[in-house]
């Protein structure tokens, strides 16, 4: 589901710091890796927004119908995504065994937020994001920002068919977004903002706003 990996985007990284850091080589290189991973997707998402191919009917049928050359373009797309993907997961494996999660202390608040965002998009290897969500959690306080461990909680559950618990994993229909199901829905806007999120209906206007080409 194409939504389900580009909705991260929406998350508000950290401000670069300009303290200096223990591992400055590693901060470059994730800064470096995550340039192409965002540039990947919003060429993902101005096609998306310009075809509507991520909008689905109340049916779950695809909303436009492309043409073999849109087709042919989309492909192409997907599978830039999918090599970023594929070498920043294989990449972020070997930095998790060698120094565990990186944080804060080691890499500075703005490239723990970019760790993040590879491990948020590595969803053809379920296991090592619930690894490393757990090693998120373990964290001491300050090292990972509560928002990144809400958004990857809620993509881990998601990807696994769970209900979700902050509601940033959506679809569209009929150019609205959509949560996937949410566990105590009731109550997702106080948890949302216990994690430094804006209130759902926002975030919900948020994606569709990126996602929905307005209409001439």
């Amino acid at each position: 589901m194409i939504l389900v990996f580009l909705t991260c985007l929406l998350t508000q990284a950290p401000k670069p710091e300009p303290a200096p850091v223990k591992a400055p080589k590693l901060r470059d290189e994730l800064q470096a890796r995550v340039k192409e991973d965002q540039a990947a997707r919003f060429a993902m998402i101005d096609f998306m927004a310009k075809h509507q191919t991520g909008a689905k009917s109340a049916d779950g049928r695809t909303a436009v119908s492309l043409s073999p050359e849109q087709n042919k373009e989309l492909q192409t797309l997907i599978k830039r995504v999918k090599k970023a993907d594929d070498d920043n997961t294989a990449w972020l494996a070997e930095i998790v065994r060698e120094h565990g999660w990186p944080g804060k202390s080691l890499i500075g608040e703005s490239a723990a937020h970019d760790a993040w965002l590879l491990v948020q998009h590595a969803d053809a290897h379920k296991d090592f994001q619930d690894d490393c969500l757990q090693k998120m959690k373990a964290a001491p306080a300050g090292e990972v920002a509560p928002r990144d461990v809400a958004y990857l909680t809620d993509r881990t559950l998601t990807n696994r068919g769970k209900k979700q618990i902050y509601g940033t994993q959506t679809r569209l229909e009929n150019g609205k977004a959509v949560p996937f199901p949410i566990e105590d829905e009731a109550n997702v806007d106080q948890k949302r903002k216990e994690c430094g999120m804006q209130p759902l209906a926002e975030y919900l206007k948020q994606v569709e706003e990126t996602y929905v080409k307005p209409k001439p």
